[in-house]
């Protein structure tokens, strides 16, 4: 019988996208890998513009079906895939960045978003425990049994979204932790 050893993903909502970070060059996920003497790559499956999904197109307030700009990607920390990722943005947002490129440059898209002018000032996240599609399933080689936790992020600039970001991450890798003060 072998046991495999369970090294979790420890997701701080508080401090993972915090503007010292971009300025440092660190996108989020670097933060949180290395603070764990972790390893990390991202890998680009599409760059391009899809027609807007109906909760894409809600979130980001286009119309559905209108042209947004799609960086999907699947993440590996330890060679382990752990998410999958597609980030969505208006298109005149990001034309002529490197959001568009391959590479995002350091401190990932969010750098590259407020270079462009769009100051990031508040983050929502969705939480959503469900069973993986096959696809899923391959794409993280999750095993049998093993639930996927769908994330969705919208990044806004003052009041404007600038970023939709869907991702399912392996259930069985990542523990979520949220920190905030008590409101009167």
């Amino acid at each position: 019988m072998f046991v495999r050893e369970r090294r979790l993903i420890r997701r701080l909502s508080t401090d993972r996208f915090a503007r010292h970070h971009r300025k440092a060059g660190k996108a989020a996920m670097a933060v949180e890998v290395e603070r764990e003497g972790r390893t990390w790559r991202g890998e680009v499956l599409e760059l391009g513009e899809v027609p807007a999904p109906l909760d894409v197109a809600t979130r980001l307030e286009v119309a559905e079906g209108e042209p947004v700009f799609v960086r999907r990607r699947r993440m590996w920390i330890d060679d382990l895939p752990t998410q999958l990722a597609d980030s969505y943005f208006k298109p005149d947002m990001v034309r002529g960045t490197l959001i568009t490129q391959q590479e995002t440059g350091p401190g990932g898209v969010y750098a590259r978003l407020e270079e462009a002018g769009h100051t990031l000032t508040r983050f929502t996240e969705e939480l959503a425990a469900r069973m993986p599609t096959p696809e899923e399933a391959r794409g993280l080689q999750l095993g049998a049994g093993v639930p996927v936790v769908d994330l969705v992020r919208v990044a806004y600039s003052g009041q404007e979204p600038v970023e939709v970001f869907v991702s399912v991450l392996a259930g069985d890798r990542h523990v979520f932790q949220y920190e905030f003060d008590a409101i009167d």
